[in-house]
């Protein structure tokens, strides 16, 4: 079902011009039912962006050993903490509403910060969860890559025994 990405990125781009503009509507004199419209809107070309696999980033190559990486590597793929997203929008979702009279709180601004920085910590890229994602790949794959590896010196060899018993020859 999924299908390959546009070569320009439309769909997340629109998504975050869609809900720029319903940020904007917010603005006094609030607009909220159409500022809601292009949020919602927004909110569906992001999905449908990230169906379709627009939503990835370039592999980061660790610089102490690229050599970890294959085309098939599951380092290739961010790891999600679910938990951390799920904690984190009741606590956003509470500030936002305790935010309604434009008054900084202790407890307004706490659940702001918590809930920051449990959807920062949900995105984080560690280096050991790399390491670890790293060492998750399947034997089989590391031996094919041995094996690889291994054929591709015995031809090296062959040619090399090959170019001396012709040049012998000569």
């Amino acid at each position: 079902m999924q299908s390959q990405p546009s070569p320009f990125p439309f769909r997340p781009l629109t998504a975050l011009l869609l809900a720029l503009a319903a940020q904007t509507l917010l603005e006094p004199p609030a607009r909220v039912p159409v500022a809601l419209a292009l949020y919602l809107l927004a909110a569906g070309f992001a999905i449908w962006s990230f169906r379709r696999g627009e939503w990835t980033l370039p592999a980061h190559l660790p610089p102490h050993n690229p050599q970890l990486l294959s085309p098939n590597s599951q380092l290739l793929t961010p790891n999600l903490r679910l938990l951390p997203l799920l904690a984190s929008l009741p606590l956003l979702g509470a500030a936002f509403y305790l935010f309604g009279d434009n008054k900084f709180t202790i407890l307004n601004l706490s659940l702001w910060l918590a809930g920051i920085a449990f959807f920062v910590r949900a995105f984080w890229q560690d280096r050991h969860s790399s390491l670890r994602a790293a060492k998750r790949r399947s034997n089989l794959q590391i031996q094919e890559e041995i094996a690889s590896t291994e054929q591709h010196r015995l031809a090296m060899t062959e040619s090399k025994k090959e170019k001396s018993a012709f040049f012998r020859q000569i």
